[in-house]
């Protein structure tokens, strides 16, 4: 399996207990997965031809992170938490297969409507004063849910992701 590159797009909402310290949590739309190249071959054996399937997962995310920064006009942060994600859909893609083109295959019902895991992220932001922040984060997921629904006793599939998250942020 070989990473696919995805989207992690949301809102996030902060409550600070003091300069440095806050929880961030927010909503975002999730979409990961893994990319394989597989070989089709005829009744024979004979490789017809490969191509890549697209395992595409789409969730609904919402992290519960603590973040700690350093309040200064360039801060530094890091944020840790767990994490909680709703599946919205999984399907298996591959494009240009031959006698079928462009295959989409639904498979949600395989796997199990829930994610769970911990994030570790790190970052920089920049205040621009009457508010408005720009920001860069880096941030690890861990998928600690075996998401296989069926026959997942003999093997197992977590989420790992990494993300490189831009920003704006409003303080109001």
């Amino acid at each position: 399996l070989k990473p696919m590159a995805g989207v992690f797009a949301g809102v996030t909402f902060s409550c600070h207990f003091s300069d440095q310290l806050a929880v961030k949590t927010g909503v975002f739309y999730d979409v990961k997965g893994a990319k394989r190249d597989i070989s089709l071959t005829d009744k024979n054996g004979y490789v017809l031809t490969e191509t890549e399937f697209r395992d595409v997962f789409k969730y609904l995310t919402i992290p519960l992170m603590m973040n700690y920064s350093t309040n200064n006009k360039v801060n530094l942060f890091v944020n840790a938490g767990p994490y909680f994600s709703f599946l919205i859909q999984n399907t298996l893609e591959a494009d240009n297969v031959p006698d079928y083109g462009n295959v989409k295959v639904e498979l949600t019902d395989e796997y199990k409507s829930s994610d769970f895991g911990v994030s570790f992220g790190i970052g920089i932001s920049k205040d621009f004063g009457s508010g408005w922040n720009v920001l860069f984060e880096i941030r690890d997921n861990l998928g600690l849910t075996n998401i296989i629904k069926e026959g997942g006793d003999n093997y197992s599939v977590n989420h790992n992701t990494f993300n490189f998250l831009p920003g704006i942020s409003y303080m109001f």
